[in-house]
C-alpha cells in the first residue's frame, strides 16, 4: 500500500509509524542459490526407434534363431548336443504353435481379422511417425 493512496486517516497514521523492515543484505544471494539448485535439468526427448526400445530381446530372438539354424545347416559341428534334451525343451511350444495354426487353418475368418489388425497397428504406426515428426519440426 502506498501511504499516498490510504484515505484512512488512522491507517495513515499506523503506517507513518511503522517502519518497513529490510531483507538481510545476503538475501537475493540466498535466493538465487536456492533458486539453481531447485532448477530442473531438461531432459532431451529423444525417440527411440522400435530396435533400440526392444534390443534385448530382439538380440535373444536373434541369438536363438541363429543357433537353431546352425545345428540345422551344420549338424557336424554340434555332435556334443543331445538334440532328444533339445526336442523336449522345445516340444511344448511347437504344440502351442501347432494349436494356432490349426485354429487358423480351421477358421479363415481369424486369420483375415488378424492380419488385418496387425496392418492396422503397422499402419498406425508409420503415419503417427511421419505425422508427429512432421509436426515437431513445424
Amino acid at each position: 500500500m502506498n501511504q499516498q493512496t490510504v484515505r484512512d486517516p488512522f491507517l495513515q497514521k499506523l503506517m507513518q509509524q511503522s517502519t518497513m523492515e529490510e531483507p538481510s543484505d545476503d538475501f537475493t544471494l540466498k535466493l538465487m542459490s536456492m533458486i539453481q539448485l531447485a532448477e530442473i535439468p531438461e531432459k532431451e526427448s529423444v525417440k527411440k526407434g522400435f530396435a533400440m526400445k526392444y534390443i534385448y530381446g530382439l538380440l535373444a530372438i536373434t541369438l536363438v534363431i541363429a543357433f537353431f539354424a546352425a545345428i540345422s545347416f551344420f549338424p557336424q559341428y554340434f555332435t556334443f548336443i543331445n538334440t532328444a534334451n533339445i526336442l523336449v525343451f522345445i516340444k511344448p511350444y511347437l504344440s502351442i504353435f501347432n494349436t494356432i495354426f490349426s485354429f487358423i487353418k480351421a477358421q479363415p475368418i481369424v486369420s483375415i481379422v488378424v492380419f488385418s489388425l496387425a496392418g492396422l497397428f503397422i499402419l498406425d504406426k508409420i503415419l503417427s511417425l511421419l505425422f508427429h515428426s512432421k509436426m515437431q519440426h513445424t
